[in-house]
Protein backbone atom coordinates (compact mmCIF):
# COMPACT_ATOMS: atom_id res chain seq x y z
CA UNK A 1 0.00 0.00 0.00
CA UNK A 2 1.37 3.39 -0.61
CA UNK A 3 0.61 5.88 2.24
CA UNK A 4 -1.14 9.16 1.81
CA UNK A 5 -0.06 12.61 2.46
CA UNK A 6 -2.47 13.15 5.26
CA UNK A 7 -2.41 15.61 8.48
CA UNK A 8 -1.15 12.72 10.39
CA UNK A 9 -2.82 14.80 13.58
CA UNK A 10 -6.33 14.21 11.30
CA UNK A 11 -5.83 11.74 9.16
CA UNK A 12 -4.41 8.35 8.63
CA UNK A 13 -4.76 6.21 5.19
CA UNK A 14 -3.38 4.22 2.76
CA UNK A 15 -4.18 3.50 -1.11
CA UNK A 16 -3.56 0.15 -2.35
CA UNK A 17 -3.58 -0.23 -6.30
CA UNK A 18 -3.96 -3.35 -8.59
CA UNK A 19 -2.00 -2.18 -11.87
CA UNK A 20 -3.92 0.16 -13.70
CA UNK A 21 -7.05 -1.28 -13.04
CA UNK A 22 -8.09 -0.80 -9.87
CA UNK A 23 -7.55 0.80 -6.02
CA UNK A 24 -8.66 0.68 -2.30
CA UNK A 25 -8.38 3.70 -0.44
CA UNK A 26 -8.40 3.87 3.25
CA UNK A 27 -8.86 7.31 5.14
CA UNK A 28 -9.23 7.04 9.16
CA UNK A 29 -10.42 10.74 10.33
CA UNK A 30 -9.68 12.19 13.99
CA UNK A 31 -13.79 13.31 14.06
CA UNK A 32 -16.61 13.63 11.84
CA UNK A 33 -15.98 17.08 10.82
CA UNK A 34 -12.57 15.68 8.97
CA UNK A 35 -14.55 12.88 7.50
CA UNK A 36 -16.95 15.39 6.28
CA UNK A 37 -14.61 17.96 4.38
CA UNK A 38 -12.95 15.14 2.93
CA UNK A 39 -15.27 13.89 1.63
CA UNK A 40 -16.65 17.33 0.22
CA UNK A 41 -13.29 18.45 -0.88
CA UNK A 42 -11.49 15.38 -2.20
CA UNK A 43 -14.21 13.01 -3.17
CA UNK A 44 -17.43 14.30 -4.44
CA UNK A 45 -14.76 16.37 -6.82
CA UNK A 46 -13.69 13.34 -7.99
CA UNK A 47 -16.69 11.82 -9.28
CA UNK A 48 -17.89 15.16 -10.63
CA UNK A 49 -15.26 15.46 -12.86
CA UNK A 50 -14.51 11.75 -13.90
CA UNK A 51 -18.30 10.10 -14.09
CA UNK A 52 -21.25 10.19 -16.06
CA UNK A 53 -23.43 8.52 -13.60
CA UNK A 54 -23.54 9.26 -10.19
CA UNK A 55 -24.88 10.19 -6.42
CA UNK A 56 -23.46 11.11 -3.32
CA UNK A 57 -24.61 12.42 -0.01
CA UNK A 58 -25.08 11.83 3.56
CA UNK A 59 -27.91 9.17 4.36
CA UNK A 60 -28.70 8.24 7.84
CA UNK A 61 -25.96 10.32 9.12
CA UNK A 62 -22.80 8.06 6.85
CA UNK A 63 -21.67 9.29 3.77
CA UNK A 64 -21.89 7.26 0.60
CA UNK A 65 -20.75 7.89 -3.02
CA UNK A 66 -21.49 5.98 -6.15
CA UNK A 67 -20.79 6.18 -9.58
CA UNK A 68 -19.88 4.56 -13.18
CA UNK A 69 -19.45 5.92 -16.76
CA UNK A 70 -16.69 5.98 -19.44
CA UNK A 71 -14.04 6.30 -16.33
CA UNK A 72 -15.00 2.96 -14.60
CA UNK A 73 -17.00 2.38 -11.49
CA UNK A 74 -16.64 4.40 -8.05
CA UNK A 75 -17.73 3.24 -5.01
CA UNK A 76 -17.32 5.36 -1.11
CA UNK A 77 -18.58 4.45 1.99
CA UNK A 78 -18.13 6.15 5.42
CA UNK A 79 -18.09 3.05 8.24
CA UNK A 80 -17.55 4.96 11.87
CA UNK A 81 -14.97 7.00 11.24
CA UNK A 82 -13.36 5.00 8.74
CA UNK A 83 -13.82 5.96 4.69
CA UNK A 84 -13.51 3.26 1.92
CA UNK A 85 -13.17 4.01 -1.69
CA UNK A 86 -12.57 1.61 -4.20
CA UNK A 87 -12.39 2.19 -8.17
CA UNK A 88 -11.97 0.24 -10.78
CA UNK A 89 -11.58 0.66 -14.64
CA UNK A 90 -14.46 -1.28 -15.16
CA UNK A 91 -18.01 -4.06 -13.25
CA UNK A 92 -15.58 -7.02 -13.76
CA UNK A 93 -12.60 -5.62 -11.94
CA UNK A 94 -14.62 -4.28 -9.33
CA UNK A 95 -16.51 -7.02 -8.31
CA UNK A 96 -13.00 -8.83 -8.52
CA UNK A 97 -11.87 -6.16 -6.20
CA UNK A 98 -14.90 -6.75 -3.99
CA UNK A 99 -14.60 -10.27 -3.49
CA UNK A 100 -11.06 -10.09 -2.42
CA UNK A 101 -11.25 -7.29 0.36
CA UNK A 102 -12.62 -8.99 3.28
CA UNK A 103 -14.10 -5.90 4.90
CA UNK A 104 -17.01 -5.43 2.37
CA UNK A 105 -19.59 -8.43 0.98
CA UNK A 106 -20.79 -8.76 -2.52
CA UNK A 107 -24.40 -8.14 -2.94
Amino acid sequence: GKLLELNADQYHGATFTYGVKASILMVQCANGELLDAYMKDTIVPQIEEGYSNRVSGKFNGRWSARANGASGRFQAWQNGAYLFVIKAVNDEVFDEIVGKFPYIAKK
